[in-house]
């Protein structure tokens, strides 16, 4: 940095103009705000760095052409290029890339270049007249500057493009050397779609703006004729720029002159340029020739070319040998520390965008500059950031080790701020691996830091976020007191992101809660308040959830819609973990209203997104969900492919245990259904293993239960045999009274299929003594209404209705619904098999009134089958007729 060019006198603090933002002296609470300039599409505040004590400008876009999500993090990317240029004397130089808050202001924090005494701006515009020609010595050294300045970016970085070099893209300062500006954010237009960045009026005074064209961003001045047809630029498109701003600078008048645009198209596509000044240099004018003819290849083919070109002219017009070219300062420790932040910068962006791996790759270059220039801070930074991909990668464990690890050097370096982060970054992954005690505590000493910091946007996250962990365990007093004192904060210091966060989050509570008048008064309140603030993830958000609320109402077609908007949102702003989330719920919703193969196109397009970014997580729940679309169509060989896939997955990311025995169920149902009775049993055991492990005795017992079941069903009656027996031990073992009746009763059926009546009388007895010993009704009944399913079975007609008969009493005495349900149902099948059908519909009534109360879907079916039956077979009084053996 040149002091002459970037230091002059310091100018008073002034505020910003009268305006929207006229009372923002701050920005990050670091910029102070001395003035501010307004172009076309972007704004610059002239800053003091309080951080650096240095004059610092901050340029960004208005906030109208970076309304999505995918135009500002293009705008990132782009900065992050010119940081990577760094320091020369003939560019503006970029020191990094700053994110405001939630992402949402990005700023590119740049080299302040005050201009000459004498003139209004420090850019070249200000130096041109209308008739008013520069010397031409001046003008070839002007333009000389800035063939080297692009000489050397187009070194640093192969197959650069600016694409707007113009007058006002060309800054000179106190030192009279002129440097190049605003690299990439012309391609950040062009990424743009047409409506995105506003229309500029087709006058006059509108050609030297930086504008989209036909959907080409750049000047139409200074545009090339490749530049104007679509065509693939390379650095001769800037070299004919330049060559008519040098035009300009020596003639006194534009080199392209029309009164609309499309006549400025034709100048340049036809090459009609008027003919310069009679006095112009021969050597400047086979400057211009080399520049500005209308096909590439008749061109400079390189900017060291021109740069020859102009020296030649300079030395045959002065006499004198051109200004030697400046040394270049070596790169400095400082210099590769800034990098290091703007690759932390970097990732973020790519992160937020989905692309996990590059985001990894930029918070590892971080990581290594900071290792091998020796700063914990930014490495502790980086790991941090490390920490967040790990978790969108669905590799928690790892995640925690980056964030414990950032955690330590924040100790170390005594760096409360950044050990706050860290420890509430640890709880949050805490949350999501299932472990919410650990979670609670990481933000409980979260949130001490942000108070002792008196940081109340920090203390809001916190508290926020302690909401969050306790609506996870279900303690409803603590995550709305939480939540409401989170809300108190950000709402006094106007933290409207947060806000709009925290309505989300209790929306999502009551939602769970059951409570739908309250979470879809707070869904609505959550995006009104995004589409107010402009915050398109937050509308996209909260679209979703009010679809995930009328589908659980029972709206389907309403959930449908919802989600269609949530999914356009993320799909404009190329949202990719958030696009896969709707797609997710779009095939929940077609598969849960029986409409597999639609269900089917969405969950297949949440996998091939999940494998594009590589985000496990998500290709495992993908994978999950097609396996039960499959199971459903009755494909259980794809199915169960689907399962195992997601097996892996879960199995690779070492994801909480619940996960894997959710998909281990799974696939032993889809085994079942293939008749495979072996390999069901067996997922079914290394499922029990981890209840086992866990002493989870309620998913114990129904493993047991399970395995028994197919073993049943298979007529592999020993080994059903054995199963119960392994149960009724370990029930007598914990002196489980309810599960010793249960499995007693179980016994007693299956000894029934084994045509063993004497062991099967055996274990009811013992099964009904235990039940009335102690006072255990349903018990008791659901062990006659069994008994006399094996009566029945037996040929004891009498016994079996006599048994059934006790059971639907005895149930109705213990007031428990779903007992009096399936006994019903068991006296009406029987009474069917009998014949005697007539006297078995009201007992298939009360069933079918029972389920229907319930909502037991399935119950409601087999019942309804059975009244139709019992419709068909009426009036006849023979047991010829059976119904088929559904158990209740």
């Amino acid at each position: 940095m040149h002091d002459t060019a970037t230091k002059p006198p310091l100018p008073p603090a002034v505020l910003p103009p009268d305006g929207e933002e006229s009372s923002r002296k701050f920005i990050a609470d670091r910029y102070e705000v001395i003035n501010k300039l307004v172009g076309g599409m972007g704004l610059v505040y002239l800053c003091r760095d309080h951080l650096t004590s240095s004059l610092v400008a901050l340029k960004t876009f208005k906030p109208e052409y970076l309304s999505n999500r995918a135009a500002r993090d293009l705008f990132l990317r782009e900065g992050t290029m010119w940081v990577e240029l760094g320091q020369h004397p003939h560019i503006v130089q970029a020191y990094r890339v700053e994110r405001i808050g939630d992402g949402r202001e990005i700023y590119l924090v740049l080299e302040w270049i005050v201009q000459p005494e004498g003139k209004s701006s420090p850019s070249l515009r200000s130096w041109l007249r209308p008739g008013q020609p520069l010397p031409v010595e001046q003008a070839v050294s002007i333009a000389l500057g800035v063939a080297r300045g692009m000489k050397y970016a187009t070194q640093k970085i192969p197959n650069l493009v600016h694409r707007d070099i113009k007058p006002e893209n060309i800054l000179i300062g106190f030192d009279e050397a002129a440097r190049v500006t605003d690299f990439g954010l012309a391609s950040t237009l062009s990424e743009l779609k047409p409506g995105q960045t506003g229309t500029l009026s087709n006058k006059k005074e509108n050609f030297g703006r930086t504008q989209l064209t036909q959907g080409v961003a750049g000047t139409p001045l200074y545009m090339a004729p490749e530049q104007w047809e679509h065509e693939a630029l390379d650095e001769r498109a800037d070299i004919y720029a330049l060559g008519c701003i040098l035009y300009e600078m020596v003639n006194g008048r534009f080199a392209a002159e029309g009164e609309t645009r499309e006549e400025l198209r034709q100048v340049h596509l036809t090459n009609s340029i008027k003919p310069p000044n009679s006095d112009i240099p021969r050597a400047v004018l086979d400057v211009l020739r080399h520049s500005l003819m209308a096909k590439p290849e008749h061109r400079y083919r390189n900017w060291a070319e021109m740069e020859t070109g102009l020296i030649e002219a300079y030395t045959r017009i002065t006499g004198k040998p051109a200004p030697a070219e400046r040394e270049i300062e070596r790169e400095t420790a400082v210099d590769r520390l800034i990098a290091g932040q703007s690759y932390n910068t970097m990732g973020l962006s790519y992160l937020d965008i989905g692309k996990l791996d590059v985001a990894v790759l930029y918070f590892e270059q971080a990581v290594n500059i900071a290792r091998a220039e020796g700063s914990l801070e930014l490495e502790g930074v980086g790991l941090g950031n490390l920490g967040l991909a790990y978790t969108a990668l669905g590799y928690l464990d790892r995640a925690i080790e980056f964030h414990e690890e950032h955690l330590g050097i924040a100790r170390e370096t005594g760096n409360m701020v950044q050990e706050g982060l860290a420890l509430g970054n640890l709880g949050r992954v805490y949350r999501q691996n299932g472990r919410p005690e650990q979670a609670i505590n990481l933000h409980e000493r979260e949130l001490t830091i942000a108070q002792k910091q008196a940081d109340r946007y920090k203390e809001a996250t916190a508290l926020h976020s302690l909401g969050e962990t306790y609506r996870q365990l279900g303690q409803t007093d603590e995550a709305i007191y939480y939540y409401r004192q989170s809300l108190g904060i950000a709402r006094d210091i106007g933290d409207k992101a947060r806000v709009e966060r925290i309505l989300n989050s209790m929306g999502k509570f009551y939602l769970d809660s059951g409570e739908t008048r309250e979470s879809v008064a707070l869904f609505k309140q959550t995006l009104d308040l995004a589409r107010q603030i402009g915050d398109r993830v937050g509308e996209g958000e909260a679209l979703g959830n009010l679809g995930d609320l009328y589908r659980v109402s029972g709206f389907t077609d309403r959930a449908a819609e919802y989600y269609a908007h949530a999914l356009n949102i993320t799909q404009e702003s190329n949202d990719r973990r958030r696009m896969i989330r709707n797609f997710l719920r779009l095939g929940n919703l077609y598969l849960e209203t029986d409409q597999p193969a639609t269900a089917q196109e969405y969950f297949e397009r949440a996998l091939l997104s999940a494998q594009e970014i590589n985000g496990r997580v998500q290709e495992m729940k993908a994978y999950e969900k097609l396996g039960d679309v499959y199971s459903r169509l009755g494909n259980v060989t794809e199915a169960t492919k689907m399962y195992k896939s997601a097996l892996r997955l879960v199995e690779d990311l070492g994801y909480k245990s619940t996960r894997k025995q959710q998909i281990l169920i799974s696939l032993a149902q889809a085994c079942a259904a293939w008749g495979d009775t072996g390999r069901a049993v067996d997922y079914l055991i290394a499922s029990r293993q981890i209840s086992e492990e866990a002493d989870d005795w309620v998913k114990i017992k129904w493993h047991w239960n399970e395995i028994a079941t197919l073993n049943t069903k298979a007529k592999l009656h020993r080994k059903a045999e054995a199963a119960y027996n392994s149960l009724l031990a370990l029930a007598r073992e914990r002196e489980n009274i309810a599960t010793q009746i249960e499995t007693l009763a179980n016994l007693g059926e299956v000894y029934g299929y084994m045509h063993d009546s004497a062991k099967s009388m055996k274990c009811y007895k013992e099964a009904l003594d235990l039940a009335r010993s102690h006072k255990n009704l349903v018990g008791e009944a659901n062990t006659l209404a069994k008994m006399g399913l094996t009566h029945q079975a037996l040929g004891k007609k009498r016994q079996a209705i006599s048994s059934l008969e006790k059971s639907v009493e005895i149930a109705k005495k213990s007031k428990r619904g779903s007992s009096v349900a399936a006994n019903s149902f068991k006296l009406a099948q029987i009474l069917g098999k009998q014949g005697k059908w007539q006297k078995a519909r009201p007992h298939a009534e009360l069933a079918l009134k029972l389920y229907t109360r319930f909502g037991d879907k399935e119950g409601q079916r087999r019942t309804e089958n059975m009244l139709r039956l019992i419709e068909k077979n009426k009036g006849k009084t023979t047991g010829l007729f059976s119904i088929p053996n559904l158990r209740g």
